[in-house]
């Protein structure tokens, strides 16, 4: 067999086994084995279980009972992967969800809590399915904790598995055995890494077989109309080092678009954690009231597959300004009104059918056509700022709609700041407006300096309470990444090992 028909054969192999595993783990499987061994891991875990299921199905035959089951699954494994997450096993009438391993994200706490809070509403839908076969309804409860867990391959050479075990895990099942049907408890852990994010109600202490102190609960309610914060460690006042250099710079381009109604762009790039919507909140925190009108857009991992996600959010954070009684794309012709609206969601059946009748390529010219007057319209009456946050996770249409759209900076007093990851597979091409203004930017953040790390962990805690051998491992593990540093930091003071500065 030769090269390219082993390569066609692998490929086939990962393609089958995706259907039982994560595709990192396939390949794996297949390739690199040794990366599947057991590694410690911070991962967040959520148990699902349907209700009283047995008790309800008992007069069902068996291959009803499958049948049901397996839809309510279904549904519910969407959910899991529609946030990055990975279904480590099925438990009869339930299941156990990873997010964290294989692959991480920095906010696996908050995927956990969406795809619970879906996962719900999922179960709500398909409430009328299983009250007609069961005669009563059927919901199902939630537990979520987020630690440590060791992930790996277990078992042995004739069968195994990639899951997570650990006190973590233990402590997620816990959780979703004393939840209330319909309901999401979390823990204490979790509550504290996403508050910002979901409202919340307290719902006391248990104790836990193996933990020495009670453990805190709530109950997961919704996502926060405005979300608040979501970076530094509570109770201290943020703080912004090493980057006076880059402030420096994007304070001209700012003032050439207030003082002389120059257009602009600004890249700002950077491994997570760097502090790049950091540096862009200290920056325009200097603006003087109506100086500026700044608008936020955000690419989200669960939203790539939905598109112009970007420019929905940042047609949302427009909507929520907009004076009562305004309306808020009276500057946009008629014709091309309903292409904000579908973007938005919010046009008719009988106007989406409309929709649907034209070329999908007339369509993304028409809607890109929209969003350049509905950008132009607002530069009219004061200059614009445009935040496009992580912009890495943004889908195909927004990034083919921003790299039309941009040139407007050339006309208009309307700055573009592009916060992104790298992404080498998918580089963002921008043309930049012209060289007659200091209009154009591009900032690559790198990690902090060894005395700058230490000056931010210095602000966080006082270091002469710390051991000289804990504040070496903080600073050597957080390698110059701000989020690190404050996360370590968060860890220490859940444990009850040092307070604040």
């Amino acid at each position: 067999m030769d090269l390219e028909q082993r390569l066609i054969a692998a490929e086939e192999a990962v393609a089958r086994l995706q259907r039982y595993v994560p595709r990192v783990v396939a390949e794996g499987v297949l390739h690199d084995q040794e990366r599947l061994r057991g590694e410690r891991r911070e991962v967040a875990v959520l148990f699902a279980d349907a209700v009283n299921f047995t008790r309800l199905s008992a007069s069902l035959d068996a291959e009803s009972i499958f049948g049901l089951i397996n839809d309510l699954l279904g549904r519910l494994v969407t959910c899991v992967h529609r946030y990055d997450g990975v279904v480590d096993k099925f438990t009869g009438d339930g299941l156990m969800a990873v997010f964290g391993a294989p692959l991480a994200h920095e906010n696996d706490p908050e995927l956990a809590v969406r795809a619970a809070l879906d996962m719900q509403r999922a179960a709500a839908e398909f409430e009328p399915i299983a009250r007609a076969k069961l005669g009563a309804p059927l919901q199902i409860r939630i537990g979520v904790h987020a630690g440590p867990a060791v992930a790996g391959i277990l078992g042995t050479q004739e069968q195994a598995a990639y899951t997570v075990i650990g006190q973590t895990v233990n402590l997620a099942a816990r959780l979703e055995s004393l939840a209330h049907p319909g309901r999401v408890l979390v823990s204490a852990r979790v509550y504290q890494q996403t508050r910002a994010l979901f409202d919340f109600q307290s719902m006391g202490t248990i104790s836990v077989k193996g933990v020495d102190r009670p453990v805190g609960v709530y109950e997961a309610v919704g996502s926060r109309a405005e979300p608040l914060p979501t970076r530094g460690v509570a109770g201290v006042e943020t703080v912004l080092l090493g980057r006076d250099e880059e402030l420096s710079r994007l304070r001209v381009l700012l003032s050439a678009l207030v003082g002389d109604g120059y257009g602009g762009l600004v890249v700002v790039e950077g491994e997570a954690g760097l502090g790049k919507s950091r540096l862009v909140a200290e920056w325009l925190s200097g603006l003087g009231h109506g100086e500026v009108v700044v608008r936020r857009g955000r690419g989200l991992p669960y939203t790539q597959g939905v598109g112009y996600g970007v420019f929905r959010s940042l047609l949302q954070d427009a909507l929520q300004t907009v004076p009562a009684g305004e309306v808020w794309d009276r500057r946009v012709s008629a014709p091309l009104r309903p292409f904000l609206q579908h973007m938005l969601g919010r046009l008719s059946a009988e106007e989406e059918a409309r929709l649907r009748n034209l070329e999908p390529e007339r369509v993304k010219e028409l809607t890109v056509l929209a969003l350049r007057e509905w950008i132009l319209g607002e530069a009219s009456e004061h200059p614009l700022v445009l935040v496009l946050d992580d912009f890495h996770w943004a889908d195909d249409l927004s990034r083919e709609a921003l790299q039309s759209i941009v040139s407007i900076a050339h006309n208009a007093p309307v700055l573009f700041c592009v916060i992104t990851r790298p992404r080498p597979e998918a580089p963002l091409e921008l043309k930049a407006p012209p060289a007659a203004a200091p209009s154009a930017l591009y900032l690559k953040l790198e990690p902090l300096l060894p005395e700058e790390s230490r000056a931010l962990l210095s602000h966080l805690v006082a270091l002469e309470d710390l051991p000289q051998s804990i504040v070496d491992a903080i600073l050597e593990r957080a390698q110059g990444i701000p989020f690190y540093i404050e996360e370590f930091v968060r860890m220490l003071i859940e444990k009850g090992l040092v307070g604040l500065q």
